[in-house]
């Protein structure tokens, strides 16, 4: 009863990136075995990568899972990832298959500090060709949200408190990897006139000040890159904070 994998990859020269519209959604829950309003089996959530040049998400996203289990893991991909404060840029822009994306929004991942609040992952990994930078005042932390039995054999959402996720959450931890370019070997071919590569090897990971980065005790925060600049706060209690700075080359 464990949630399965979804991975969706554009990497092919022509490919503009990954987008997710409003009113599509990517499942990957964990499963629950209810019998006479107990509950006799439960699994943990999957796992949900979305990887290309661009990545849009302006639809539901869920990798929930019952107290006690884990929730899922999401992995985002993207030539340059930034994470914002409240509305970052792009969202609630539409597209069809048909719509090129505005030059703007092109090779991009624009997030939202709160956009895995209620979705259930409790492990999630960013990763960018370039630079990633985490503005400052952006509280970046697994999602809290999980599923819970009633009294009435009902199952619900719920929200986990900080005490609550330290003993029912599950695993949880966050990874942010700067100059990571496996993968996006096509579309350097078609860019090979820039001096994208360059970028690659001398991107940073950057949290600023104001920054918080937090998981739950025992869980991990990684950080990669071939710089680091830390001026945020970054906290795992009984945990591991690790930050790797040397000249990625995949």
């Amino acid at each position: 009863t464990d949630g399965g994998t979804i991975s969706l990859t554009a990497a092919t020269l022509k490919a503009q990136g990954v987008v997710l519209r409003k009113g599509a959604s990517l499942d990957v829950s964990g499963g629950y075995v209810i019998t006479n309003r107990s509950l006799a089996d439960a699994g943990d959530a999957g796992a949900l990568s979305l990887f290309g040049p661009a990545v849009l998400l302006n639809g539901e996203v869920r990798g929930l899972a019952l107290m006690g289990k884990n929730g899922g893991s999401i992995s985002l991909h993207a030539y340059e990832t930034e994470v914002f404060p409240n509305l970052a840029p792009g969202q609630g822009l539409d597209f069809s298959f048909m719509d090129p994306l505005p030059e703007s929004y092109q090779r991009k991942l624009w997030l939202d500090d709160n956009r895995f609040d209620g979705t259930g992952f409790g492990r999630i990994t960013l990763k960018s060709c370039t630079d990633l930078v985490v503005y400052g005042n952006v509280s970046l932390v697994p999602s809290p949200a999980r599923l819970f039995l009633s009294d009435e054999g009902e199952i619900e959402n719920i929200l986990l408190d900080n005490d609550q996720m330290s003993h029912m959450g599950g695993k949880t931890a966050i990874a942010l990897n700067a100059g990571e370019t496996k993968g996006f070997s096509s579309f350097f071919m078609e860019k090979a006139e820039t001096d994208t590569t360059e970028e690659a090897i001398t991107a940073s990971a950057v949290v600023n000040k104001g920054a918080n980065i937090k998981v739950a005790p025992g869980g991990s925060i990684s950080i990669s890159g071939a710089d680091a600049e830390i001026a945020g706060i970054l906290t795992a209690p009984a945990g591991i904070i690790s930050i790797e700075t040397e000249p990625i080359n995949n």
